[in-house]
């Protein structure tokens, strides 16, 4: 059910950036532009995740966090944890990915000369993506859930108001 909601949003947010364009664009590219997107990022695409986040992760007992800590596996739980979200999202993707194929004409597989930087770049994302569900994980074992949730949120939302509000420097620290 996650993957599949996950895959909608993101077929959801490729098909609205696939009807501004005209020519024949990459898949690649316009996934790259897609989930690079501060917009969608901040609007769709994490608050996604974070409602993922809140339903898939099964925060340890006391008990079982006093025996993970003593036996030194607490970080191989959050690491577990950590890749099964991220295997959900990279199933979504791929899954919203073939649907954009199949429904939008104007797309093809690989439409660029610059695949290996945006390769790079998906990569980059995605390991930006396992640092902020590790981030959310240890504060929701210090917390719970929803105050975790909260913090990462109200953080990564205030830093998008400092600096793209009245200022404008255009930059952003946390997403992008």
């Amino acid at each position: 059910m996650v993957i599949l909601a996950w895959a909608m949003i993101v077929y959801a947010v490729m098909a609205e950036m696939v009807v501004s364009r005209h020519q024949e664009t990459g898949l690649i590219q316009v996934l790259t532009l897609t989930l690079q997107s501060v917009h969608n990022q901040l609007y769709f695409l994490l608050p996604t995740l974070g409602i993922a986040w809140l339903l898939v992760f099964q925060r340890p007992t006391h008990h079982e966090l006093f025996l993970l800590v003593n036996s030194h596996h607490l970080s191989r739980f959050l690491a577990i944890n950590v890749l099964q979200m991220l295997g959900i999202i990279l199933m979504g993707t791929v899954i919203s990915c073939g649907l954009a194929l199949m429904t939008r004409g104007n797309l093809i597989v690989i439409g660029s000369i610059n695949l290996p930087l945006e390769a790079t770049l998906l990569t980059l994302h995605f390991a930006g993506v396992a640092l902020y569900l590790d981030v959310l994980a240890v504060l929701t074992i210090i917390f719970n859930k929803v105050a975790a949730a909260g913090l990462v949120f109200t953080a990564i939302l205030g830093d998008y108001l400092v600096l793209q509000g009245p200022a404008s420097f255009f930059m952003v620290i946390f997403l992008g």
